[in-house]
């Protein structure tokens, strides 16, 4: 699908004012439509309320343990990690998409001081 079919398809099912399943592989859209998450676990139907990316940085933060039961302490190493530089990389491709659209010289230029921004937090994630 083309941008400019996926922004129409994007913009019907956001404008919609029902309730939408969707089934999706791209990670943007589930992020820009989804107030909830539905998921399989352990042969079970799971709900999150949500976003993707809230769903993304919970599944993998929660049920960390230590050897003894205990919640383990987060640092910068790990799930952790990896779930900061996911949630930096669904920003500047939200970023990036709205880059494409309509704006004005004063939204395109804040979007790009915005995306310059978010590209060096991902590259500071990186290094770490």
């Amino acid at each position: 699908m083309d941008l400019i079919a996926r922004e129409g398809v994007e913009e019907a099912l956001d404008s919609f004012p029902g309730a939408v399943i969707v089934s999706t592989h791209d990670r943007f859209l589930a992020n820009r439509l989804s107030s909830s998450i539905w998921y399989l676990e352990d042969r079970t139907l799971e709900t999150y309320k949500g976003t993707y990316q809230e769903f993304q940085t919970w599944r993998l933060s929660r049920d960390k343990t230590d050897d003894k039961g205990q919640k383990a302490t987060y640092d910068r190493t790990g799930e952790d990690l990896k779930a900061q530089e996911l949630a930096a990389r669904l920003k500047i491709a939200e970023i990036v998409s709205k880059l494409y659209g309509t704006l004005d010289p004063v939204e395109k230029a804040a979007l790009e001081k915005e995306y310059q921004e978010a590209l060096k937090a991902l590259q500071a994630l990186i290094k770490d």
